[in-house]
């Protein structure tokens, strides 16, 4: 149904039990400062927005301040959308969205704002699009981030990205043949903004009757498109290996864990076969590739899965830039 709220799929359940817990409750104290992180068009700012509006129902209009980074400023400016930092110290929630883009000067008085909060026992809840330890801010900042409850939103699983599809749809007035079902459920975005914006790609697409091929086309390319070169520049940077090696006959491990990063990158970011993935990656065989894949999904290297996940974030957000208008 069009009337489901996509925020209550799975992967969203952490993340509105945490905010739940800034709430105070009789006899169970509450937990001062939430910070919900995840890429660009996750459904953060979608939580942050729905936990205000049920702080102001249940505790009056001035009960939540919901405010962006961008905004913050550390004295009351001609600017009628700043918002001075002052400002935030009373309410009962404060709510925080994108603080990556919080001016560097600001930076420290948002670590002075929650030590103030904290005396007064008032919930403070902040979004961000990388873990705050990547965060580059005022070092107290960053240890008063990562002292609080730190909930990270995943990307979608096949079935919510599918469900959300539906939804959408649904909300659209739309209805698609199996083969446009199908080719869509192939090529689904990662997060719900990234499948919102393929449903109104498919929309708009729709008066000027497309072959199906064609459709599918402006969808993938609205849900972010990411190229294997792309990929291999991550890698190589992370890894700090050189281009030419990584793609060179060299078996040295540190090669080999680069070459496997960027195979198992490119199987989930891009649609290149084996083989196509072989020849650019110096002409390997498609055996060898599946060999290398097999042998990532049983390793036990904990720092190569980390750095994996790492990467992950990283191709996920130059995805979203790509459709920066």
């Amino acid at each position: 149904s069009g009337r489901m709220n996509l925020l209550d799929l799975p992967e969203f359940r952490q993340a509105r039990a945490a905010l739940e817990a800034l709430e105070p409750k009789p006899d169970n104290p509450h937990i001062p400062v939430v910070l919900l992180w995840g890429p660009r068009g996750c459904g953060r700012t979608e939580l942050l927005r729905q936990a205000s509006e049920h702080w102001r129902e249940s505790y009056g209009k001035q009960a939540a301040v919901l405010t962006k980074g961008a905004l913050l400023a550390t004295r009351r400016l001609e600017d009628k959308r700043r918002v001075p930092m002052r400002r935030l110290l009373r309410p009962p929630l404060v709510a925080i969205d994108a603080i990556e883009a919080t001016q560097p000067k600001v930076m420290p008085r948002l670590a002075w704002l929650l030590d103030q909060r904290d005396r007064e026992m008032l919930a403070t809840a902040f979004t961000l699009d990388r873990p705050p330890a990547e965060l580059k801010a005022d070092h107290r900042l960053v240890e008063r981030l990562l002292a609080s409850l730190v909930v990270e939103i995943p990307n979608l699983g096949q079935p919510s990205r599918e469900q959300a599809l539906d939804v959408l749809l649904a909300k659209h007035r739309m209805r698609t043949n199996s083969a446009l079902r199908d080719g869509l459920s192939g090529m689904l975005a990662p997060t719900l903004g990234g499948i919102d914006k393929q449903v109104r790609a498919l929309v708009a697409a729709l008066p000027e009757k497309l072959p199906v091929d064609e459709a599918l086309a402006r969808c993938r390319r609205a849900g972010g498109t990411i190229s294997l070169d792309q990929i291999i520049s991550l890698v190589c940077q992370a890894m700090k290996v050189d281009r030419k090696a990584l793609l060179s006959p060299g078996r040295q491990p540190t090669l080999v864990r680069a070459r496997q990063l960027v195979l198992v990158l490119a199987r989930r970011f891009t649609e290149l076969s084996l083989a196509k993935l072989g020849r650019s990656l110096g002409g390997r065989d498609p055996a060898t590739l599946r060999h290398s894949l097999e042998s990532f999904h049983s390793s036990c290297d904990k720092a190569l899965r980390l750095l994996h996940k790492r990467l992950e974030r990283e191709v996920d957000t130059l995805r979203a830039g790509t459709n920066r208008s």
